[in-house]
């Protein structure tokens, strides 16, 4: 093992070995004393000399990322910004220098501050002493949740994983949850309890993202699968009570680069002539975006990318967030830069603001249908050509779940394929025989008896396609959280609440994003 070695071959090694020590008899004693004046204290108590040598223990990076954010360090939550270790933009992870989150918070932290700085003050938050009341006793309670989470982690999800492993894990999570459910002072909006929920949901989902990635890749390392997955990286991207999503951050950004260049060029080609006919090349001025309706704001990001393509200079200063509210009349953004640019980049910035708009406007009145149900919303690939990534960007603005992005990511089973597969569980089988283990598995039942053919071949979710919602809530009960449970085809808003009812996890509604109206945007410009 070289000296240099990235820590995680370290810390596997050193788990490897029964008993490590780390020498520092080559140190000068009284240095170490001076600048460890705590660890020595620690060290002399349990009969140790760290002037000698000491055991050493590895320590597990149970995940690497964070809260997904933007480059500005905003969060799909309006007004809260993250930034350092606790954010996935950055550079935890590229190497392990103990400088990296120092410059995330330096750098990140500033641009948070920036972005506030061109917003008006938002609403002050509620007080959460209002919503969360502490009981002193059940701090107890939280203790002896984190000791157990803890250890189940520590076991479970540590320096070596495995899929037994894991999956014992979250049995362990899940039964945890339960008794911290019927414990004896137990209050779900009470601080310590809401606490120990919170470090519950946390763990569930280390657990499960570990056991989703089939492969073996920086700290993340499964003995079952020893080599990293030779397929486009992705990132893990999560939600609570929803399905786990693979993210290839870059070819969905090299696709979106190649939807703006696209857009623009079908718009501007080789310049817009009236505009340099007619406005000066020296002329600034200010845009201002309106609501003309009230709805969900999607698309700013992008919108201020085709602004910079026509001036490197604009200031672009968003008054709203993707996924946040707007009134009719509300001013979404002002823009200053060259008028020129003002003027050409304005027919693409709408059609694209105005449509992802509309998308996280429809997404969420289906939301809001479905609340107090358990049951997620998600999208389709029933969405415009060239445009998925920002069809479901918006989806997932209003309060939508992302279901797959394409034909690559996951796989789907439906009638055609078994037709030509003989069976749901030859179908099954042959996707193992060909994927492995790599990629979750969905089969499409129309019936109850396809339904349990597709559970006992081991598909992940079940669909209950085009079924009545007595059917439905047979399948269901015959199913038994054996899979999953997805339900499509003619979900329309005024019946999805009923369908909810049933019990599935999932309802896909392809009108999200086929057959959306684009929310009515507005943009004045007026000279400076």
């Amino acid at each position: 093992m070289a000296e240099l070695a990235p820590r995680d071959v370290f810390a596997r090694e050193i788990s490897k070995q029964k008993n490590v020590r780390l020498s520092l008899e080559h140190l000068d004693s009284i240095r170490i004393k001076d600048r460890f004046p705590n660890i020595y204290k620690y060290c002399t108590a349990h009969g140790l000399d760290l002037t000698k040598s000491v055991p050493v223990a590895p320590a597990a990076h149970y995940m690497i990322g964070g809260v997904l954010t933007d480059l500005n360090g905003r969060s799909d939550i309006p007004s809260l910004y993250v930034c350092g270790e606790m954010a996935s933009t950055g550079i935890m992870g590229a190497n392990r220098l103990a400088s990296n989150s120092l410059a995330e918070c330096l750098v990140f932290g500033y641009r948070a501050i920036e972005d506030t700085l061109n917003k008006e003050p938002a609403k002050p938050l509620r007080s959460l002493a209002k919503k969360f009341h502490r009981i002193p006793k059940n701090e107890q309670i939280y203790n002896t949740i984190q000791a157990e989470v803890s250890a189940i982690l520590s076991n479970h999800a540590g320096i070596i994983r495995t899929q037994e492993g894991l999956r014992s894990g979250l049995e362990k999570i899940r039964e945890t949850s339960n008794r911290l459910s019927e414990t004896d002072g137990y209050q779900p909006n009470e601080l310590y309890c809401s606490m120990g929920n919170n470090i519950l949901t946390v763990a569930h989902l280390i657990l499960s993202g570990a056991l989703e990635r089939n492969e073996s890749r920086g700290a993340h390392y499964r003995n079952d699968f020893p080599c990293e997955c030779t397929e486009t990286p992705y990132h893990t991207i999560q939600q609570k009570n929803s399905i786990i999503n693979k993210a290839t951050d870059m070819s969905a950004q090299n696709l979106i680069d190649k939807l703006i260049e696209l857009a623009i060029e079908e718009d501007a080609g080789k310049g817009d002539i009236t505009t340099n006919s007619l406005v000066p090349l020296n002329y600034m001025a200010t845009a201002t975006l309106t609501a003309k309706e009230a709805g969900v704001i999607c698309g700013m990001e992008i919108a201020h990318r085709v602004f910079e393509h026509f001036d490197s200079e604009i200031v672009f200063k968003p008054y709203i967030t993707d996924g946040h509210k707007v009134e009719k009349g509300e001013v979404v953004a002002k823009v200053t830069g060259s008028y020129r640019a003002l003027l050409t980049a304005e027919r693409t910035v709408l059609n694209i603001l105005q449509r992802m708009s509309g998308i996280a406007t429809e997404t969420a009145k289906y939301v809001k249908e479905l609340e107090g149900s358990g049951t997620k919303l998600l999208d389709t690939r029933k969405t415009a050509p060239g445009m998925r990534h920002l069809d479901k960007m918006a989806v997932a603005a209003g309060g939508g779940t992302n279901h797959r992005t394409g034909l690559y990511d996951m796989v789907l089973i439906k009638d055609n394929h078994i037709k030509v597969a003989g069976s749901i569980t030859k179908a099954v089988n042959q996707v193992r025989e060909a994927t492995g283990n790599t990629y979750k598995i969905e089969v499409e039942a129309t019936n109850l008896n396809e339904a349990e053919e597709a559970v006992k071949c081991g598909a992940h979710i079940v669909m209950l396609d085009n079924m009545d919602n007595d059917t439905m809530a047979k399948a269901v009960k015959l199913i038994a959280k054996r899979a999953q449970t997805e339900v499509s085809g003619n979900m329309t808003i005024e019946r999805i609440k009923a369908v909810a009812k049933t019990g599935v996890d999932f309802i896909s509604v392809g009108a999200l994003t086929h057959s959306v109206k684009a929310l009515d945007i507005s943009m004045n410009i007026e000279e400076r």
